[in-house]
């Protein structure tokens, strides 16, 4: 979900195009005009400002180019949630050779606009707005192979934001790594901390244990099924060791949120069964520690009353 003009908007995926709907403030959603251009195989949308005129633009990775090159492309958006594609300067590439993983957006440089990174099989890249339509890549790591790709404030208060993934080193260990950025492009070595009980899927962040240093949780699979790894960092671009908590059941996605209202950061992850799909929470003990609350959901299936291990 996206805001505009401090109203709920909804995304709209078709067969062959994307459109938003725009929320009305009484339930209901408008459709406004769709991206007819919109290719069905790029898998993955974010919102943000890739041309800093403060309206709302839509990013989509997974797609292709004319020369069948792995891109991530921003579409031109307005006030009033239209997205457009008609021209080509309605568009801004990031593109990279082949083996597309994931992107995330946001100011890394801190000019205003949305800058992209980028993970494939050849690395970490960071694409940076210059002007209005120029842009510029920068290869940013190609040491390990990079499996997810977030970016972080190591403490709430900090100016700027550094890189964090999950990784896979050369020995085989997946990890937390963070690239601590220097200054507008320049970045750290990888620093590597935290070794994860399986092959990392997504990250979120959080303080879970309240001690305003920006924590992790990660979604991993292994052989024993998918685990929330929670990570508490140490300020300085370091994790301590990670905390596992078995899930049971397979597991689609995540969140990082005060489910409860007790001012504790919970996660929530969507469970699916056998016939049913549906919730459940790993609730903030208040010293970063979690337990299992259940789905509501009756006919889910009874290993999710199992203890976590």
């Amino acid at each position: 979900m996206v805001k505009y003009l401090n109203k709920v908007n909804l995304p709209s995926f078709l067969s062959n195009s994307f459109a938003t709907r725009i929320g009305l403030g009484n339930g209901a959603f408008a459709l406004k005009r769709e991206l007819l251009g919109y290719a069905p195989s790029d898998s993955t949308v974010a919102t943000g400002d890739y041309n800093g005129d403060g309206a709302r633009d839509l990013f989509s990775g997974g797609g292709k180019d004319a020369f069948n090159r792995d891109v991530v492309v921003a579409y031109r958006g307005d006030t009033l949630g239209n997205i457009y594609d008609s021209v080509e300067s309605d568009k801004a590439l990031a593109w990279l050779d082949t083996g597309y993983r994931a992107f995330t957006k946001a100011d890394f440089d801190g000019d205003g606009k949305s800058d992209v990174t980028v993970i494939s099989d050849r690395g970490l890249k960071l694409t940076r707005k210059i002007g209005t339509s120029a842009a510029t890549i920068v290869n940013l790591d190609s040491s390990v192979s990079f499996l997810t790709i977030n970016g972080i404030k190591f403490l709430p208060s900090s100016s700027h934001l550094e890189m964090i993934s999950g990784v896979q080193d050369s020995s085989g260990n997946y990890r937390i790594g963070v690239k601590a950025r220097f200054n507008v492009a320049t970045y750290s070595s990888l620093i590597l901390s935290t070794t994860l009980t399986g092959n990392p899927i997504k990250l979120r962040q959080g303080d879970f244990n309240g001690d305003g240093n920006t924590d992790v949780a990660v979604l991993v699979t292994g052989t024993s099924g998918p685990s929330i790894n929670i990570a508490m960092g140490r300020g300085d671009g370091t994790f301590g060791a990670a905390a596992n908590y078995s899930l049971l059941v397979g597991v689609t996605d995540f969140t990082v949120g005060d489910i409860d209202y007790d001012s504790r950061e919970d996660v929530a992850y969507s469970l699916s069964g056998s016939t049913t799909i549906a919730f459940s929470v790993l609730r903030n003990r208040g010293d970063g520690t979690m337990e299992r609350v259940n789905s509501p959901r009756a006919n889910v299936a009874t290993e999710l009353m199992s203890p976590l291990i």
